[in-house]
């Protein structure tokens, strides 16, 4: 849960003739302009965020340079890489709702990992904007937290039912819309055992009883 500094990086890169690739799909362009901050290029799956409810594939590439991007686009139209027109329709018309569907998510997140931390079971809650003074409809809108007991991760994950069981958050059938939580094993972690949280639309009402009463559960 770092956030990589991109005009750090962006400085080096200058240096030695690099260039600098940003994946923000998560970082979505409600939270992040990499551009501005010193990319050279910025690529987004349209599966997720942008069109809010996985009816296409597709994927956006961003360019700083004219230049490039005028070489890619040619690349692109000669090797057949082109978007069909209608998914091109439903892309624009979900990025319609982008930024409110954003606001709220970014919103709902704030509520719920401030609400975790603190709670009985809960050893860590992992989120790169908590305790530092970010506007909070500017959250991202994931998060991963620890618990004590190893048995209580894998226990929680079973007894929840607003928060939707994934095996990974690229599981994308909910379009980005729906909460969801993944059990992940073998990370960079005290514990080794990680909950990965993506916040949804839901109310954060239901979002926090649910957590509550998964909590409350545990058998001690």
């Amino acid at each position: 849960c770092n956030l990589t500094d991109i005009q750090k990086y962006a400085k080096i890169a200058a240096t030695c003739g690099a260039s600098v690739v940003v994946d923000s799909t998560y970082g979505t362009p409600y939270l992040q302009t990499p551009i501005k901050q010193g990319a050279d290029y910025v690529y987004h799956s349209t599966l997720k965020y942008l069109s809010g409810d996985a009816t296409l594939s597709g994927g956006v590439l961003i360019c700083k340079e004219r230049g490039r991007a005028h070489w890619l686009q040619t690349f692109r139209t000669t090797n057949g890489h082109v978007m069909g027109t209608f998914e091109c329709f439903l892309l624009l018309r979900g990025f319609r709702s982008f930024f409110v569907r954003a606001e709220i998510q970014s919103k709902n997140t704030v509520k719920i990992v401030t609400w975790l931390v603190g709670c009985k079971g809960v050893k860590t809650v992992y989120h790169p904007c908590l305790n530092c003074d970010v506007d909070i409809a500017t959250w991202p809108f994931f998060f991963g937290f620890e618990m004590e007991r190893e048995k209580d991760a894998r226990d929680l994950v079973g007894n929840l039912k607003v928060f939707k069981l994934v095996r990974e958050l690229e599981d994308e059938l909910d379009g980005c819309v729906m909460s969801t939580i993944e059990l992940r094993c073998g990370l960079d972690v005290p514990s080794g055992l990680l909950l990965c949280v993506r916040v949804g639309l839901e109310s954060y009402k239901d979002l926090v009883k649910d957590l509550s009463v998964g909590l409350a559960s545990l058998v001690e």
